[in-house]
């Protein structure tokens, strides 16, 4: 038993330079990976609606994002962000990503370093630096990387007000929930993780452990959270009941979605993608530490128990509940960033766990150095495939190359030639790039004010700059000649206007991608017969 020793000590001393040299080197070098890759890509719809209604001011952004699916408090951040950093480049928008995901780094590290000591800290902190899948969100501007900041300070604060009750951190726990609906409602799954720890902590049986469980800190809490959350309380019901009722893009779940769980985070590739030796290594590294976690936990004190059993749930339980969630009659809901925060566990997991059973250098040890050999080899992997394919959609199978599109085709324009977008999603797109347009060119969106989407509402007035609802009539003001951008259904035959008839005079497309592998492509069009 000498190996677990140490697990009896929580380390809660003094910080040390061991302690600052790795925060430094584990934040350096994951800042250094994301701002690597950070600006090579251009900003695709999720995070160009944000960007687009940042534009107006805090009451607005609330009033906007009641109509969509997401709550308010990511936008508002990111609006304080850009007034301060601007958003003229992608780094400046994305970078508050970043920031939140080393903010949860530094909790889970002072959790980590809390209860299973320095080593374990080390290694955990080692590992998310390499995990691709928080590198692939730490580079968009959407509210994932503020979900696990946050879930990560509530989980140190709770295990901090378990161990040593005070009113303070009780209230603190409370706001912290309360923040953590206000940015995303999945939130709500890693809190009731919390829930079920706290149930397998409470002593007593029937009416007993009721009362205990139910003690008057842990309602205080949650009383503080429901208050700070009314607010919004009525808009997240309609939000979550009109995604029910009316659908989603969301694919069903299928027998493959635990296991797309751990390869998408540890390498960032699901489905079709994890073939030959990449499943090899899935499994073996899966069943490798899942045979190292049962080891371990049989040989931990009722003390270690608890403290590991908070890792395995805060990994597991999310991401099984949005299972369950997504299974008939309700609609899916399964995604791996919306449960971001429990693959950060998922990684914590990993790492005490190895670090619990390499011990010495000695003979039982080569299962869990093989295994983090085998870890270590996926995440390389996989940021070398965030690395290469970016922010590529995987639902649409498209790499979204706007950015470079719009570089064509502004390489290519004549003077007051205007851009056309077809409908509102890629306008949000072109509208973050509007800026840097040739100087005469504007940009203009064909309308359809008869979309229900809550997304279209920001664009719904009348009176928003750049509609377009006759084409024929748009394209004769500006002498018969514009740019034209949509997606088309099949490479090499455009797609043109609703309305008019057309002679394609020019085409464009990313010139970093072979022709046809992406759908986004623009031209340059000649209205036919204009006198008409």
């Amino acid at each position: 038993m000498k190996l677990f020793t140490h697990m009896k000590r929580p380390t809660t001393g003094r910080w040390n330079v061991w302690d600052s040299v790795v925060l430094v080197a584990s934040g350096a070098g994951f800042a250094l990976l994301s701002l690597g890759d950070m600006s090579r890509w251009s900003v695709w719809f999720d995070e160009a609606y944000g960007l687009f209604i940042i534009r107006g001011n805090y009451l607005d952004i609330a009033r906007l994002t009641s109509m969509d699916v997401h709550p308010p408090l990511y936008y508002w951040a990111l609006k304080a962000w850009t007034s301060v950093f601007g958003v003229g480049s992608e780094i400046a928008v994305r970078s508050l990503s970043l920031l939140w995901i080393m903010v949860a780094m530094l909790f889970v590290y002072l959790l980590v370093r809390r209860w299973f000591g320095q080593q374990s800290a080390a290694l955990t902190l080692g590992l998310l630096a390499l995990t691709p899948l928080l590198l692939r969100y730490s580079t968009e501007a959407r509210m994932y990387g503020m979900t696990t900041a946050i879930v990560a300070a509530a989980t140190y604060v709770l295990v901090s007000a378990t161990e040593k009750s005070r009113l303070w951190k009780w209230l603190l726990y409370g706001l912290l929930m309360a923040l953590g609906m206000w940015t995303h409602y999945f939130t709500a799954l890693a809190f009731a993780a919390h829930w079920l720890w706290r149930w397998t902590m409470t002593p007593g049986k029937g009416r007993v452990r009721l009362k205990s469980f139910f003690a008057k800190p842990w309602l205080i809490a949650h009383g503080v959270a429901l208050v700070a959350y009314a607010p919004w309380l009525s808009f997240a019901i309609k939000q979550l009941s009109g995604v029910q009722s009316g659908g989603f893009w969301i694919a069903p779940i299928g027998s493959a979605t635990p296991l797309n769980f751990v390869s998408d985070t540890l390498m960032y590739r699901v489905n079709g993608e994890v073939t030959s030796w990449l499943a090899v290594l899935v499994w073996a590294s899966s069943a490798a530490v899942a045979v190292l976690a049962w080891r371990l936990y049989r040989q931990l004190d009722h003390e270690q128990r608890a403290r590991y059993r908070l890792i395995v749930i805060m990994a597991l339980l999310p991401p099984l509940m949005l299972i369950v969630a997504s299974l008939p009659p309700l609609r899916p809901a399964f995604v791996d960033r919306y449960v971001l925060s429990a693959s950060i566990f998922l990684v914590v997991l990993i790492a005490i766990t190895l670090t619990h059973t390499i011990g010495r250098w000695r003979r039982p040890a080569r299962l869990p150095i093989a295994a983090l050999g085998l870890v270590l080899v996926m995440m390389v992997s996989g940021i070398m495939y965030v690395y290469q394919i970016g922010n590529f959609n995987k639902d649409g199978n498209d790499p979204l190359p706007i950015r470079p599109t719009l570089e064509e085709v502004w390489a290519h324009t004549r003077p007051g030639e205007p851009l056309l977008v077809s409908g509102m999603s890629r306008y949000y797109e072109v509208a973050f790039y509007e800026d840097r347009a040739p100087s005469g060119t504007e940009v203009f969106f064909e309308a359809s004010d008869n979309l229900t989407w809550g997304s279209y509402d920001p664009v719904r007035p009348a009176t928003t700059p750049g509609k377009v609802y006759d084409t024929v009539s748009f394209a004769r003001e500006h002498g018969g000649k514009i740019w034209y951008i949509a997606d088309w259904a099949t490479p090499g035959k455009p797609a043109l206007p609703h309305d008019g008839s057309w002679t394609v005079i020019g085409e464009v497309h990313a010139p970093s991608l072979p022709d046809g592998k992406s759908s986004i492509r623009a031209v340059e069009l000649q209205l036919n017969d204009t006198s008409q």
